[in-house]
């Protein structure tokens, strides 16, 4: 069994106060509320200036290829809070970049 159908097996995490679930488009407003502060993501990518540009954002590096992201929300709210997404996949030296928000 490679990475990605492992990946496939584990699409939703649940824990006390929170769950991990693939990106939905109707992320969108939450998403750009995190994505427009620069402090957010300094170290991830440049902040998003517009909803639309927060959008386009979301649907072409968070839900274009969902194996190996999750958005993180909060089960009280069901919020989206943050992502955790796995960059650089190397299966065969097995390594990759954990990428968090």
């Amino acid at each position: 069994m490679n990475i990605w159908t492992k990946l496939a097996m584990f699409s939703f995490f649940e824990t006390d106060r929170l769950y991990l679930r693939p990106f939905f488009f109707s992320d969108s407003k939450d998403f750009h509320e995190i994505a427009s502060n620069p402090e957010n993501l300094q170290f991830v990518f440049p902040s998003q200036a517009s909803l639309e540009e927060s959008q386009y954002a979301l649907a072409n590096y968070f839900m274009k290829a969902p194996l190996g992201v999750w958005a993180i929300c909060d089960k009280k709210t069901e919020k989206m809070i943050g992502s955790i997404k796995f960059e650089k996949l190397d299966e065969i030296k097995k390594k990759q970049n954990l990428v968090i928000f």
